[in-house]
């Protein structure tokens, strides 16, 4: 028998035939469109019309997205042009006669490349819920993103990251995520009673990045530390870097070359970053980066580049940030706690649900995890915690599941509700 049907063995369902049915007609309902909240994971079902509303007023932007009058002509134009560029980075541009039998890559990553049959990729709308709606249409605020696993720019994209993914190290105002903001402020000094908390954001950084100058300024950050990462990439992947001037290049085509498809129309991003290209996140961060260090006389950030605007949050009190809550002490110390968006819906596992024994215990521990690992000032390990779980477990349906080790087996996921209902592509399915 198969080792995962094994696994699997008496996993039963835990929704009924009727709720089964119930969720294959919702997600077969011509009229509804049902995406995933922009943060947190909750679900949010819209009517079609209001979900063409979202996507056209980012469409309506004619500069950003060009309509595409031969759709299937412009994919095979950036298709050919795609394996130009996997060969020229496999060749490393090398003629044969000085450059000798040197190959960036293996022969069978390249044909792995080389493969890629692509189609125009679709465009989808996040609903941004922990936003305000507008007062004019009654909908909230969306994130345009790309569904780009089958783009066809996706080979140099793949590329690109492998490449560029390295200098994001050198970035030395670069947040990965909540364990590196946390481990940044323990280095903070204390500050003056009434001090001020703030934090800057870009408006819609992808869509307003400008293409041609983000190609110039991601290339030349490259060559300035082209040394580095000719080494990093040596050790990590066995991958000889390539020049800068075949970077620039390639920057252009996933930059140049991203179509979408949206409600049976086609469109060429013709400015920004599409939200769902793997390279996107090196080239925003290189590229905001670079930016501030050059222009670090300007006194007023809204006027660092046109098509860049910030927001900025302030408060004496506290300020969230990412997953925390960031506030200063009687002592003018920075510290943090556990912050939820207004639109969090604290979602729990049921114990009867078809997830493994091990991930349910896991989970209480987890959670321990995070609250120590964000709110610094706790007064009890987690040695101290899970001794207290135990402890109040006794005498209740949890008192032996806190104690058998962890099995060494790897576990499928179950369906989530989301996975039956949610889908990029729209309409659904595309007729042609």
């Amino acid at each position: 028998m198969d080792v995962g049907e094994n696994i699997l063995k008496g996993c039963h369902s835990n929704m009924t035939k009727r709720e089964r049915e119930a969720l294959k007609d919702l997600a077969q309902n011509p009229d509804l469109v049902i995406k995933k909240a922009d943060k947190d994971g909750a679900l949010v079902v819209l009517k079609k019309e209001s979900y063409i509303t979202m996507g056209e007023a980012h469409l309506s932007d004619t500069e950003t997205y060009i309509p595409l009058d031969n759709p299937e002509e412009a994919l095979q134009a950036v298709k050919r042009e795609s394996k130009i560029l996997v060969n020229r980075f496999f060749n490393l541009d090398n003629s044969g006669k000085n450059g000798g039998n040197r190959r960036s890559f293996l022969a069978g990553q390249r044909d792995a490349l080389l493969d890629h049959e692509p189609i125009i990729p679709h465009w989808y709308i996040l609903p941004k819920t922990h936003k305000k709606k507008d007062p004019d249409t009654g909908l909230w605020p969306g994130r345009p993103v790309l569904s780009g696993c089958n783009a066809p720019t996706r080979p140099v994209d793949r590329l690109l990251t492998t490449y560029l993914t390295p200098l994001l190290d050198l970035l030395p105002e670069r947040l990965q995520d909540t364990t590196a903001f946390l481990k940044k402020i323990t280095t903070l000094p204390r500050f003056p009673t009434n001090s001020i908390i703030f934090s800057f954001d870009i408006v819609s950084l992808y869509p307003s990045i400008p293409q041609e100058e983000a190609s110039w300024i991601v290339a030349n950050f490259y060559e300035k530390n082209f040394a580095y990462v000719k080494e990093r990439l040596k050790a990590e992947y066995n991958m000889i870097a390539p020049p800068p001037y075949l970077i620039k290049e390639g920057i252009d085509h996933v930059l140049q070359g991203t179509l979408l498809r949206f409600n049976n129309h086609f469109y060429n991003q013709g400015k920004g970053t599409a939200i769902g290209a793997s390279v996107s996140v090196a080239i925003a961060e290189i590229f905001v980066h670079a930016k501030a260090e050059l222009l670090e006389y300007h006194q007023e950030l809204n006027k660092i580049h046109p098509d860049l605007k910030f927001t900025v949050e302030y408060s004496k009190m506290e300020l969230p940030f990412l997953d925390t809550m960031v506030y200063m002490d009687a002592e003018g110390k920075v510290q943090t706690s556990v912050y939820h968006k207004p639109s969090n819906t604290h979602q729990y596992l049921h114990f009867q649900s078809c997830h493994p024994p091990s991930l349910k215990r896991s989970l209480p521990y987890s959670q321990a995890l995070r609250i120590k690992r964000i709110v610094r000032v706790l007064n009890y390990s987690l040695k101290e915690i899970w001794e207290w779980v135990i402890e109040n477990a006794e005498g209740t349906p949890w008192e032996n599941k806190f104690t058998a080790p962890h099995p060494m087996i790897a576990w499928r996921k179950g369906k989530t509700i989301a996975d039956f209902l949610v889908r990029a592509q729209f309409p659904r399915p595309l007729k042609t």
